[in-house]
């Protein structure tokens, strides 16, 4: 599998005053995983057909993902584990750690559900000044402290 990217635009809100059209243009991100570039192309027919959007680009953006069919992590004192990336891709796996971050942080994951060890696949970041929140695919529309996560030790790498 490869990992596609395809951006493109879109007119928005036309505001229209004596004189004056201004019109918002929305840039959209699409992802795709696909055998061939050949297959994205074809699925975003829509896009390229459609005279209100205009492509922008389509790129390989990962040229292989090793798809794992199942991930153990282990359940160590912390020795090893890596803090999570901040800029980590959508699909990541990441591990609970049940501390770090801001006094409330373990409070919000623990009511929120988030187990410690459990794994969770990342849907989204984001990054304000000195804070990085993650929000989880298992608990969407939920916002997370960064820190509280690591990446997994696997028992292949422990």
């Amino acid at each position: 599998m490869k990992l596609f990217t395809v951006r493109y635009e879109e007119d928005g809100k036309t505001v229209k005053a004596p004189g004056v059209s201004e019109t918002v243009i929305h840039q959209c991100d699409l992802h795709f995983a696909a055998e061939s570039i050949d297959v994205v192309w074809n699925a975003i027919a829509d896009i390229r057909t459609d005279p209100e959007r205009r492509l922008i680009y389509l790129v390989e953006t990962a040229p292989l993902v090793t798809v794992l069919p199942s991930i153990k992590a282990t359940k160590s004192s912390g020795s090893g584990r890596r803090i999570m990336d901040i800029h980590s891709p959508p699909g990541t796996v990441v591990q609970y750690m049940d501390r770090n971050g801001y006094p409330g942080d373990v409070d919000h994951c623990r009511k929120a559900g988030l187990r410690k060890d459990e794994l969770y696949e990342v849907a989204e970041i984001d990054t304000h000044g000195s804070w990085s929140g993650v929000r989880l695919k298992e608990f969407s529309g939920q916002w997370f402290n960064t820190a509280c996560f690591c990446i997994p030790v696997l028992d292949s790498q422990a």
